[in-house]
């Protein structure tokens, strides 16, 4: 029987694989497509600074900053974003991809942010999160519709900086995330009310370390939902990752008497098992949320 389960699972891997390949080609054909829509624009750009050149370098260089600062506040005029406001970008669009080229600015405080960096937008995405980031989001999502899985590492500086404007909530989605990242992303944003992390792969084969640098920790939610499925560390097979993520979370009484849940569906670990672990590193209080489990 252990063969045949076996089997299953190696079955249901290759599918796995065969759906992650049919949406990266799906999104290759898209990229090629934009990438021409792009190089064609830089040109016709191209053409047309070249037909309005005049006077001195100084004079044209000092024209050209106040001419993108002006378009810079015209764009932002033109998203009429407030409080209340909900945006999207992903920098797989090029209509998405040029305006955060074009902006030289903060956004203005908004509600939500979808933020999801293109797989050859990679520095225009760094450069957004660094300097146009909203002034205050209460919602942040970053990778939320990309399938930019290893490549968090590239961010992780720019992004932990935005804890600075994010008020509420931060969600990451689709990352493998190795330790030293975990513990700094969980140390750093431990004053939300929500971290998120959606379909995740997390390396917890020991407990993460902490140290102190989850004192004074207020984070009420915790979401971990498709962490831990067969494509994502297998918690079900190997119910001592989850284990060890928690016994590294239990060193902080302040988090321990701070977090009220956690969400775990579609982890592949069933309900009674993980509220076993939570009870045994005393997060008595903690409520575990598997609504199929």
């Amino acid at each position: 029987m252990k063969i045949f389960d076996e089997l299953d699972h190696r079955c249901q891997d290759i599918a796995n694989l065969h759906e992650v390949i049919a949406q990266k080609d799906a999104e290759i054909q898209t990229l090629s497509k934009q990438i021409r829509k792009l190089a064609k624009f830089r040109r016709t750009s191209s053409l047309v600074s070249e037909e309005t050149e005049d006077g001195d370098s100084a004079s044209q260089s000092d024209s050209g900053s106040m001419t993108q600062l002006s378009r810079s506040s015209s764009l932002l005029n033109k998203l009429n974003l407030n409080t209340k406001s909900r945006l999207t970008l992903c920098l797989n669009k090029v209509r998405d991809l040029m305006l955060v080229k074009e902006l030289k600015e903060p956004l203005q405080k908004i509600n939500t942010l979808s933020f999801n960096p293109g797989l050859l937008a990679l520095e225009d995405a760094k450069e957004f999160l660094k300097n146009c980031f909203p002034l205050e989001v209460a919602s942040f999502h970053f990778n939320k519709d990309s399938l930019l899985r290893n490549d968090l590492e590239k961010f992780l500086d720019v992004l932990l900086r935005t804890n600075e404007y994010v008020t509420d909530e931060i969600v990451l989605s689709n990352f493998v995330i190795d330790q030293d990242s975990l513990v700094k992303i969980l140390s750093n944003f431990k004053n939300k009310e929500v971290v998120s992390f959606n379909s995740c792969k997390m390396s917890l084969s020991n407990p993460p370390e902490f140290g102190d640098s989850l004192d004074g920790a207020t984070l009420k939610h915790l979401y971990l939902n498709f962490c831990g499925d067969k494509s994502h560390g297998d918690w079900a097979s190997n119910p001592a990752h989850f284990e060890n993520l928690i016994n590294g979370l239990s060193h902080s009484p302040d988090l321990k008497a701070s977090l009220k849940d956690i969400w775990m569906e579609g982890s592949g670990l069933k309900k009674d098992k993980a509220r076993d672990i939570l009870d045994t590193f005393g997060f008595h209080s903690t409520k575990i949320w598997i609504l199929y489990g």
